[in-house]
């Protein structure tokens, strides 16, 4: 029996081949959509949970609280906070610190040279809470020395190729001499510790003594501690008061503010940290809540589309059912027969929902940023979860139909289509209003991030960033300055004829600022100061970079004052009490003394240094030098090639046996935005498919609309019916349902889209015409769909209309 279910299923496909095809792809294409956007949001929720005691390493962050509000949330701490934590508090096991200044580094192997190598700093602890599966070595040996290193596979496979690594040296810098203790495998893509080569910390306290293990007074790296158990972690941060007090009243003393430490989870640093001075971007837990937004309403919208052409497609059948019920048919024959076939179209849309997904892959990687492959896939999510919704959908599919016409009376069925079907129209109404509401959703939605990335791409940063190159991290790890050095790069850098400007920078816009002061005015009687970020700068850093001076002067090399001479923005004269243009000739203190630290010479206007996701920070401009390490070059944008050619030949001259490393500040600021513009794309091609399906599955149910009203259609057009009037006749119960659906999603994109909105600092107004302009785009989608089928009917010959049943 089950058999001849098939046979008859297999016959029933090729008959209504062309619907059966829109089915089929309808539910593949939301299947793989899904598919993509669930593996990516497991990669992004499975951040860092792969390490065997994930569950109980938590990382130490700190908030700086001025005048009882936070103004820092770092996720740096102190360097002696950890051994602090392991010997003096109950529950916790282990801690470990990461440092990430020499995060982007030049090797050297043998005769190889490599740049941009990514060496962090680590405790030898670091493998009691990571896990790293170990190639050579072993954990205890690999960093408890100075000058040792622990290289990732890939990493020793670059530098000695088939050599044994372990007892080999590198040489970091041309300065320093490591020797390689161990191999590891390469850190996973979801670890939020990405790097190529861990040196031993032990290595920096040879250099600075115990600095770092008495370290209170600056914030420095990473923390991060293993409990002893599950539950602990509220009853181990109560006690970081008590930890940390007999330590911290001289540094808060001089920085004029408190220092608050919280746990972080391991597990939840990618997606919910948002902290300054991250090892890396991270994620954002709301745009994994809109992908699975996505994700879903992509599902509903292809199941919706199956069901609502099936419902149809059995309405036609009624004929088929009065004969075979003549013909002794059961009724559970006859719903295993409609239940057998709609499975079986589900199931064989999963099947080629799979082969595009190994067809899609690839691009998709490209699109997110990922490196899936397929075990990797498999890995990630169940499969068994896809193919429970291919069966449910399948049974939803052909349930009602199976139902309905099994239960027709023989007669009643042989008088064929259009007298049973009125629960079936109605199904199908309220399965429309569904579908076209999330491809509503959705369209607003992806219109809305693409308006929102746009506003941001486009929007005034403060600064110029066209055709500036940043020559990064020069000297960054010396002792000592190499003030000289730097002068006499730049002064060769300005004899090139494509060269416009050089100026020195201890940081650039859009760079993280590693160092704040705390400051305060001497105007405001608080004693508490403020956090600012400092950048040493030259005088011509201003104009270089088209920054704008609101009030005051800038920086002058005949100025013997303008060492103790500071500029700060607008935002940092805000958060000193000061009026803008009253700011100038105002003394700035350090909170733990009245002496001067700077006068105020000019305050300028606002700019960006992070996304406009954040809002500005206070900045303040010093002219004092300790050891600068960045040079920004203003090229020429006639001939940028000949320009770089100029650099680097400069730079052969002066520092031979070094490579150059430079990056264009407009790309770096773009890259602020690659994680909103990954965003965009994906919402953007997952609406329009969304689309498509939606416009196939009206397609096909306005064939079976239109075959089922032919013989009306004949009759109207033989009483004298123009073609026009017969067009909107089929097409307009298609336009009122678009536009109930219209009116019912509108409010709920509204809302989820003004929620997001919310996230960023500085972001669009939801305009109602853009919500509008969605509405008359789907309607003219939807008219253009069923006008196809309504013009054919009305252009028909009427008498073969009339004769047509």
């Amino acid at each position: 029996m089950l058999r001849n279910a098939f046979r008859t299923a297999f016959r029933n496909l090729k008959r209504h081949a062309v619907n059966n095809l829109i089915s089929v792809m309808g539910l593949a294409v939301g299947m793989v959509s899904c598919m993509l956007l669930v593996l990516y949001i497991s990669d992004e929720a499975g951040y860092d949970r792969f390490h065997e005691h994930a569950d109980r390493v938590f990382r130490v962050v700190t908030d700086v609280i001025n005048n009882k509000e936070t103004t820092d949330r770092s996720a740096y701490s102190f360097t002696a906070f950890g051994p602090s934590a392991v010997s003096g508090l109950p529950g916790v096991e282990a801690s470990t610190r990461i440092g990430v200044s020499w995060a982007s580094s030049f090797i050297r192997a043998g005769d190889k040279q490599f740049d941009g190598e990514r060496l962090l700093v680590a405790d030898s602890t670091i493998f009691d809470l990571f896990t790293y599966r170990f190639i050579e070595g072993t954990p205890k040996a690999a960093l408890n020395r100075p000058n040792t290193i622990v290289l990732t596979a890939s990493a020793a496979k670059r530098y000695f190729g088939e050599e044994y690594p372990v007892g080999q040296t590198i040489n970091r810098e041309g300065s320093q001499d490591f020797e390689v203790t161990a191999i590891v495998e390469d850190p996973p893509s979801n670890s939020h510790i990405q790097f190529d080569a861990l040196a031993s910390f032990e290595t920096l306290n040879a250099q600075r003594g115990d600095f770092f293990e008495t370290n209170w007074r600056i914030l420095y790296g990473y923390t991060y501690i293993k409990l002893t158990g599950e539950g602990v972690a509220e009853q181990v941060e109560a006690r970081f008061p008590s930890l940390v007090a007999p330590h911290l009243q001289a540094t808060q003393e001089r920085w004029g503010s408190s220092f608050q430490f919280r746990l972080q989870p391991l597990a939840g640093i990618h997606l919910t940290s948002n902290r300054d001075n991250e090892i890396e971007p991270g994620g954002s837990i709301s745009r994994l809540y809109l992908l699975g937004a996505i994700a879903a309403l992509m599902m509903l919208i292809a199941c919706i589309n199956f069901i609502s052409l099936s419902t149809a497609q059995g309405a036609e059948r009624a004929s088929e059912v009065g004969v075979r019920k003549v013909l002794g048919a059961s009724r559970t024959q006859l719903i295993q027969q409609f239940m057998t076939e709609s499975v079986l179209i589900a199931f064989l849309a999963f099947s080629v929902a799979i082969l595009l997904l190994i067809v899609c892959l690839p691009s998709f990687n490209q699109l997110a940023g990922k490196d899936f492959g397929w075990s990797v896939m498999w890995r990630h999510f169940a499969p068994v979860l896809f193919i429970l919704i291919a069966c449910l959908t399948g049974l939803l599919g052909g349930g009602y139909v199976a139902v309905v016409l099994s239960g027709l009376r023989p007669a009643s069925a042989l008088k064929g289509p259009g007298r049973h079907g009125k629960g079936s129209v109605f199904v199908r109404k309220c399965l429309v209003v569904a579908q076209f509401g999330a491809v509503i959703v959705l369209m607003i939605g992806a219109i809305v991030i693409q308006k929102q990335l746009s506003y941001m791409e486009n929007a005034e940063l403060g600064f110029e960033d066209d055709q500036v190159i940043v020559l990064g991290e020069i000297f960054a790890g010396s002792p000592v300055s190499r003030w000289d050095e730097m002068r006499s790069i730049k002064q060769e850098l300005l004899r090139n004829s494509l060269v416009e400007g050089v100026s020195l920078a201890s940081e650039w816009p859009t760079r993280p600022v590693q160092g704040e002061i705390s400051l305060r005015s001497s105007v405001n009687a608080v004693r508490e100061g403020t956090q600012i970020a400092w950048y040493q700068i030259e005088e011509d850093y201003l104009e270089m970079l088209g920054m704008e001076l609101l009030y005051g002067r800038n920086f002058s090399s005949e100025m013997a004052s303008d060492s103790a001479s500071v500029l700060i923005n607008q935002e940092a004269a805000k958060r000193l009490g000061l009026a803008e243009h009253e700011a100038v000739g105002t003394q700035i203190l350090g909170p733990d003394s009245e002496r001067e630290i700077a006068t105020i010479i000019g305050v300028v206007k606002d700019f960006h240094t992070k996304s406009l996701q954040y809002a500005v920070e206070p900045v303040s401009f010093f002219n004092t030098w300790a050891r600068p390490r960045n040079i920004l070059v203003k090229i020429s944008g006639q001939d940028v090639a000949g320009a770089l050619s100029q650099i680097e030949d400069t730079w052969a001259r002066q520092m031979p046996g070094n490579p150059l490393r430079y990056d264009f500040l407009d790309q770096e600021y773009a890259a602020l935005y690659q994680s909103d513009v990954r965003l965009s794309r994906l919402a953007g091609i997952f609406a329009g498919l969304a689309v498509i399906i939606a416009c196939m599955g009206l397609w096909s149910l306005a064939s079976f609309s239109t075959i089922q009203r032919t013989k009306e259609v004949g009759v109207r057009k033989v009483l004298g019916a123009s073609v026009s009037s017969i067009v909107v006749l089929l097409s307009k119960d298609y336009v009122h349902l678009v536009g109930l659906s219209f009116l019912l999603s509108v409010p709920i994109a509204y809302f989820a889209m003004y929620r997001w909105l919310q996230g960023y600092a500085y972001r669009i107004d939801l305009s109602i015409w853009m919500l509008v302009a969605v509405g008359v785009a789907v309607l003219v989608l939807t008219v253009a769909t069923v006008s196809y089928q309504s013009i054919k009917a009305s252009l028909a010959d009427p008498i073969k209309c009339i004769r047509y049943e």
